[in-house]
């Protein structure tokens, strides 16, 4: 069954409330973190960094309390990359 453009949007506008902006040696990139209420045993956080004309996606799966737990380090994971010319 397709997902309806205003099921997607509702989607995106969740994925928003749970963004968080954060500051590295690229710039700022967003961090989402995505749960699954319905099943402790799947939750995300990813990471999209724009890097001139390239994108860098980072995603950790993890059970809820995992992603909590995980959360600062995957933040200072992100944060670490750095250009190299």
């Amino acid at each position: 069954m397709p997902i309806s453009s205003m099921c997607i949007h509702q989607l995106i506008d969740e994925a928003e409330g749970n963004t968080v902006i954060v500051k590295s040696k690229l710039g700022e990139h967003r961090l989402y973190k995505i749960v699954n209420n319905d099943n402790v045993n799947t939750a995300f956080l990813c990471s999209v960094l724009q890097i001139d004309n390239s994108t860098i996606f980072i995603k950790l799966v993890s059970t809820i309390d995992g992603i909590d737990e995980l959360e600062e380090d995957f933040k200072s994971f992100c944060s670490s990359f750095k250009s190299v010319n």
